[in-house]
């Protein structure tokens, strides 16, 4: 499968999920408005060739359970996202999230883990 989808997940409005190289979102996922989780790339290393006819790198994307993902995130290809953690509206993640942590900015970095 390209994309799949946990039970209890709530994908809200304008979001885009690009399972080019394979999206996994576990349960009890939160995902906000306008977040884009897109799971390929360009290949662009030659410049006299264009960027389209280059050929796409796909890694794929795992978002485990129980995470929540503000308005606005964007998930690059490559990247998982441990169980439990937060990421804040805007951030751009760009590689893996350990399991119960808040990540926010651009790039998105871990600020703080959640603790019971």
């Amino acid at each position: 499968e390209r994309v799949s989808v946990g039970n209890h997940v709530g994908i809200s409005e304008y979001t885009l999920v690009d399972g080019d190289g394979g999206v996994t979102i576990g349960n009890f996922v939160r995902i906000a408005s306008h977040v884009a989780i897109i799971a390929f790339s360009h290949n662009y290393k030659d410049p006299h060739t264009p960027i389209k006819l280059q050929g796409k790198v796909s890694k794929g994307i795992i978002i485990e359970d129980d995470c929540w993902l503000g308005t606005g995130v964007s998930v690059l290809d490559g990247v998982k996202i441990g169980q439990g953690s937060i990421i804040g509206a805007g951030s751009v993640v760009i590689e893996n999230i350990p399991p119960y942590s808040i990540a926010v900015g651009v790039p998105a970095r871990v600020i703080k883990k959640r603790e019971a």
